[in-house]
């Protein structure tokens, strides 16, 4: 099922660089400008209470469609999360249930990470953290305390925890930020 409009949407990520150049991020729609709107309600709503990304590393992946800090399965993760802000009734699944709004980009996440492999990726880590929040938020806690719990688990496997583990991590204090941010995240 593919969602979106045609009608315009404000485009209210347009200060933060280029327009998304990756239509291959979610198989749930190819309106990029609902996926647009609903990356700025993210980091508008959410982002500022529960900041497991780094918007600056995140939007420059996102837009490069680059995967070290952006995958498929963290969009999707996100999209979920930020239809919970959207006033838009072609997000919502079931039109008497406000609680199913991103429920399609939930179930893409779900299915991304039940096909992953290795699933010791930081944006695996982040995608989780932000799932548990979007099933919190709906009102699940007990499918939000698994998927925290996975979040967590993944993040000392990895060792987010570890000083030693950010020391390896190439570039500027600011790439490490991103790494110490989702080990943070992982426990909000």
């Amino acid at each position: 099922m593919l969602l979106g409009d045609q009608t315009d949407s404000q485009d209210l990520l347009r200060h933060h660089g280029p327009r998304h150049c990756n239509e291959s991020w979610t198989a749930v729609t190819s309106d990029g400008a609902l996926v647009e709107h609903l990356l700025a309600l993210y980091f508008c709503w959410e982002y500022p209470i529960f900041a497991t990304v780094s918007k600056e590393h995140f939007m420059e992946d996102y837009r490069k469609g680059s995967t070290r800090y952006c995958s498929s399965l963290l969009v999707n993760a996100l999209l979920a999360l930020a239809c919970r802000f959207s006033d838009r009734s072609n997000i919502v699944y079931d039109s008497h249930d406000r609680t199913t709004a991103g429920d399609t980009f939930f179930a893409e996440a779900l299915r991304l990470l039940y096909t992953k492999t290795d699933r010791h990726v930081l944006t695996t880590v982040q995608a989780l953290g932000v799932m548990s929040i979007r099933e919190a938020s709906c009102g699940r806690i007990s499918e939000s305390s698994f998927l925290s719990g996975q979040s967590i688990r993944l993040a000392v496997e990895m060792g987010l925890h570890l000083e030693s583990t950010h020391d390896d991590v190439d570039g500027d204090d600011s790439e490490k930020s991103v790494y110490k941010a989702a080990f943070w995240g992982a426990y909000r």
